[in-house]
Parts: C-alpha cells; structure tokens; sequence
C-alpha cells in the first residue's frame, strides 16, 4: 500500500512538473535553454542582476578550482570571493564548471536552472494541494495558478537565483503532510539552500519550525522533531561552507538599508515591478487594476495577487467568518505555524512603514539591531510564504463550490482564468523582451580602446568605489580572461580592498606599477593627480563618459579618447553628498571642490582670480584638505554658475 501511495504521489509530482515546464516555455520561449545564448544575460534582462550573475559564472569558469567549491580567485583579486554573492547560483555552477571542457564558449545556464525551478514549483504545488483536494483536475487546474505568480515570473530570469521559490511551497507540503499523517516529514531540500540563495532560509525554516512544533505537539515527540530541524540545518550550514558562502569577511556592500525595501501596505493589489518597457521603466501586471504609489525601494517588495486571488478572498474570508467554529479550530491546530508567518510578515514590513506614496512612521532600531536586519536587507521578500497560502487559500475556497460533481474544478478553471487574463500584459511583456535580445547588446564600454586593449593585460584594477560601471567592466575583464578587483559581489573585503587601493594609488604616484595590470578611475580628479606623474609610463586618457586609463606600455592610438596633456580642461569635481552639491559647498555656496593635481596647482600658482565664461572671480581662500583635495573660496553669490565650466587663471 505504502509502495502504491508512493508512486501515485510520483505521478502526481511529474504531473505537475510537467506543468510547471509547459508555463515556463509559454511564457519565456526556448532561447534562454540554449547554453550558447548568452545576449539576455550580457544586456541585462529587465535589469542589470543577470549581468552580476552572468560575470560571477564567467569569471569561476576561468579560475582555478579552490575549496571552498564556490570560490574564485580572479574576483575581488587577490582575495576571491564565493559565487553566491554574485547570485550565481553555486550548485549550478560547480555543475557546470566539471563539464567546462564540453561546453560551449561563451555559455550560460540560467535559463536551465529556471525550468528546473518550474519543474520543482509545479511538482510540490500539486502535491500541497492534493493534501487538501482530492480531484486531479482541480489540483492540476490549481497548479497552473502557482507556477504563473506573479512573484515567481518577475523573477526569472532576472534575480535567477530567486526563482527557486518552490523551497516554500515544499516546505508547506511538508508541514501539511506532516500534520495530516502524524509522521515527521522534514522538508530536506533545505539543505541545499545556501547553494542557490541565502534569503530562502529564514522562509524555509520559519515554516520548518512551525512543522516541528505541531509534530510535537500531535505525537509528544519533541525530541524527534528538533532533533532531525537541527541536523537539517546543520546541513544547511555545512553546504553553504562548502560553496564558500562563509568564505569571504561580509564587510563590504551590506549597507545599512534595512526599511528601505519594505513591503508597502498597497503591494497586494499594486500590479507593478522594476524593469520593463513602459515611460517610468516599470512593469504593468494589471489589465485592469491601476498602479499605486510606492516609496524608496518598494520596488523590490514587489507581491501582487492578480486580479483572480484578490476577487476570491473577500468571499474565503466571508466563508470562513460564517463558519467561524471550523476556522478558529484550524487557527488554534496550526497558531505556530500562523505565528512564524506573522514575524516574517512584521519583518517584510520593516520598521520604516509605508502605504501608497507616504512613509506612516518610522521606528528607530539600535544600531546592531539594524546590522543584523540587514543581512536580509530585502526584507520585502519574507512576505512570499504569507503570499503562496494565500494563494493555497484561494484555491482551496473555490474548490469547495459543490452544486455539481463538475462545479470545483470550473470554479478553480475560473479564478486561472481571470488570472490569466488579468496578468497577461507582463507575461506577454516577458516573452517579447526576452525574445528581443540578439547577439549585440548594450555596453557602457563604447570607446575603441576596448578593442584595442583586449588580451594585452591580465589585471583589471579599480581605483574608486564608484559602481556606476562595474557590471560592464567585469564583463570585460572576465570575458578578456582577466582579474578583477571589481566590488561588483554583493559582499566582498571592503577593508582588504580599501588598503589595496590606497597602497595601489601610491605607488602609481611614485610611478611604480605593474605592467600586466590595466588601471581605471572614474574619478577625473584621482585620474589627473596620477596621470601628471605616470604620463610618461603609461597611456593616460579619458576613454568614456567617466572612464578614465592608466594603461601602462599600451600600444596603438584610439581617435575616440582625450589623452591627457598639458591643457587639459580643469573643471569642478562633481561631487555630491551630504556637504557638497555638485562641487559646491552647500554652508556658504561659494566654496569649489578641485583635485589637488599638478594642473590645479599650476592654475592657481600665482592667481589672485579664477576666470570662467569671460568672467572674472577673487580667490579668497585656498585650503588643502587630505592631500586630495583643494577647497578654493571664491567672491561669488552662488558658485553653482561654475559647473561644467572650464577654469582658467585670470590674466
């Protein structure tokens, strides 16, 4: 018997796999599963995450192989960091990289990994949803509603690893089977977790936990059941030390913005997302509900229902008020697990409350208590088990209309239908776009210099923390089979790579380099304090928009760059925060920002005016601030008028 329930629940599972991969190539088409397409991936799919993963996998494909698993040694060189902080799904991978030798280059494989993905979401939605519908149709019918989420598809694709939310919807079935068979049933693929994403463990485990308790408390085996939560977590630390998840110090890009991508109050029924082809660079989700306001990085918090969800459950909750004895009974049997989901609720939310366009309130949190919400500092997403039984509530309501043997499954075929229907724009959108991407595709990297330069370094480094081009230049560099000091991972040594560059920028100031390495600033005034003294070593030139070389023993002549000398242009540094405005200094507005370089100094020797436009300005005060820079004090109203306005001396 046991044997026959076993392979029933197999087919049930293949079924629903089956499904999960039919949607997927509805919706994305076949390009993305060749391994040699790699266009979506370099331009950037609605965003530029892809690139961060694309660039992670190129560049563990080309290093040596390290233990941890995950590491490679040519990002954030010399250090290396783990792939899981590019989002490159390390299992994959470390898959992918022991058959390197027969696949082709360049490759990619994200577009297998989401199939799979849609694979594991279809095969456990069914299986959930069999614990509570007995009809294969109105299962299967069901099912065609999880594997077209709206959260599910925005993600594919774009933070690929983020598609792996069927850990979720197994750890459901888990709790649920758990509960109905009063059998410990512990959902194993969370071992795996930290090869894929971290943020699938608090989701996973929150609902683990939940499954514990009620398993303790249905068989008073408490031990059993914490016992086999805490094996399964240890495996999932050990995996994650074994992809190199633990390898690197998280001192770098782990800013404090936890409340900065919280769950607006509105995200359940405002059918919008990053990234898309309409005027403000959005998603529509909606054929017919309008766009909401949203604040700050609500973006990422994306958790539109659809149209078809939000109609059924005002009448689920009507039904379950009017049968109020069974619903506080089921309340009561399941209050952990409701309890774990509440916090992870509280926690999307974030202590920066939103709704609509305005911030409601805002609560102040110590600050390691800030540091350590910021580990998950999208908390927006802690909302997606709350999401999927809503979902499971959705379905499980109309399944319930029983006039006629036919009538659930037509109830169910209609709440997909509306669905559908109500999200086709961006599925539809999904499908054009990523069937646009050919073998070109947009590059910050415009200038011929690129060309020129390929293959004649081994080293890329990066003087400044500016990120505005990273993603394309790690491209580059791994695509050229270079080393990066790029701090394009999500986390990296931000101390180790703070002394680097300081000991790296002094040496080129004394004029000591090395020639395999190829120099890159986007700052013009780092970039003029260097070029005066390494001018005769190496190509200086601004080769882009902000894009600046030290290119020692290059050869050729790119007609496309200004190649620094003597007249170069002295502008103002354009530099804003909380002191500065563009180079201005917002305490007295008359106060400029210029680079202590050789050209700066020659400029002001001697000056009693600065002249711009034909117009003449009194010096008042020349002060050096850290060696880099130069506050120079001007009698004007409002030095503003000056940027973007070349400097000269004052005859």
């Amino acid at each position: 018997m046991t044997l026959e329930r076993n392979n029933s629940r197999l087919r049930l599972f293949l079924l629903g796999g089956c499904i999960g991969i039919l949607a997927f190539l509805c919706i994305f088409g076949l390009s993305s599963l060749d391994l040699a397409n790699v266009s979506f991936a370099e331009g950037g799919f609605v965003e530029k995450d892809i690139q961060q993963h694309y660039a992670g996998w190129l560049f563990f494909r080309e290093s040596s192989w390290q233990f941890p698993l995950g590491v490679a040694d040519n990002m954030n060189y010399p250090d290396g960091v783990s792939i899981a902080f590019t989002d490159s799904i390390p299992l994959f991978g470390v898959l992918f990289k022991l058959f390197s030798a027969w696949l082709p280059d360049p490759c990619q494989y994200f577009g297998w990994f989401s199939l799979w993905c849609y694979f594991m979401m279809g095969g456990y939605s069914l299986l959930l949803l069999n614990l509570f519908l007995e009809k294969v149709s109105v299962c299967t019918l069901g099912t065609v509603l999880f594997v077209c989420s709206p959260i599910l598809v925005e993600r594919t694709l774009h933070h690929t690893s983020l598609a792996a939310q069927f850990f979720i919807i197994y750890a459901f079935y888990c709790y649920f089977r758990s509960d109905q068979e009063k059998r410990l049933y512990l959902p194993w693929w969370n071992i795996l977790i930290l090869s894929i994403h971290p943020y699938f463990v608090p989701m996973a485990y929150a609902i683990t936990l939940a499954l514990v308790i009620r398993y303790g408390q249905n068989t008073g085996r408490w031990l059993q059941g914490f016992g086999g939560l805490t094996g399964c977590l240890a495996g999932t630390v050990a995996v994650g030390w074994l992809f190199g998840l633990f390898y690197t110090p998280s001192t770098g890009g782990s800013l404090l913005l936890y409340g900065y991508f919280g769950l607006n109050l509105n995200a359940l029924w405002n059918p919008t997302s990053i990234g898309e082809t309409d005027p403000l660079g959005y998603t529509l989700w909606s054929r017919f509900l309008p766009v909401q306001n949203q604040v700050g990085g609500n973006y990422d918090a994306f958790a539109y229902l659809g149209l078809g969800v939000l109609i059924v459950l005002p009448i689920a909750l009507i039904w379950a008020i009017k049968e109020y004895k069974t619903s506080f009974r089921f309340v009561v049997r399941h209050l952990a697990l409701f309890v774990c989901l509440f916090l992870l609720c509280v926690f999307a939310v974030s202590n920066v409350v939103t709704a609509n366009g305005a911030t409601l309130f805002r609560i102040p949190l110590p600050q390691k208590i800030q540091e350590l919400a910021s580990i998950f500092r999208a908390s927006g997403r802690m909302f997606w088990p709350a999401y999927y039984l809503l979902f499971l509530w959705a379905v499980v309501t109309m399944a319930r209309v029983r006039f006629r043997r036919w009538m659930p499954a037509a109830a169910v075929g209609l709440l997909c239908l509306v669905q559908l229907v109500d999200i086709s724009p961006a599925l539809a959108g999904r499908h054009t776009q990523l069937a646009q991407y050919q073998e070109q595709f947009p590059t910050a990297l415009t200038s011929d210099f690129w060309d020129q330069a390929a293959g004649q370094y081994d080293h890329l480094f990066t003087l400044d923390s500016d990120k505005g081009d990273l993603l394309h230049l790690a491209l580059y560099a791994a695509e050229n089979q270079m080393t990066t000091n790029d701090a394009f991972p999500a986390r990296y040594d931000a101390a180790n790579l703070m002394v680097s560059r300081e000991e790296t920028l002094n040496g080129l100031l004394d004029r000591i380099y090395d020639p395999d390495t190829l120099y890159l600033t986007t700052s013009e005034g780092l970039f003029l304090r260097i070029a005066h003294y390494m001018k005769d070593e190496a190509y200086c030139a601004k080769v882009g928009e902000n894009q600046y070389v030290i290119a020692p023993g290059f050869q050729g002549k790119v007609s496309d760059a200004q190649e620094y000398s003597a007249d170069w242009p002295i502008t103002i540094e354009p530099l804003t925060d909380g002191q500065w405005d563009g180079g201005v200094l917002d305490e007295d507005d008359c106060t400029i920002l210029l680079s202590n370089c050789y050209l700066v100094q020659q400029l002001l020797e001697g000056a009693d005016a600065i002249l711009a436009d034909g117009v003449e300005y009194p010096i008042l005060k020349v002060e050096e601030v850290k060696r880099h820079w130069l506050w120079v004090t001007l009698d004007i109203e409002d030095a503003r008028v000056l940027k973007n306005v070349v400097l000269e001396a004052a005859p």
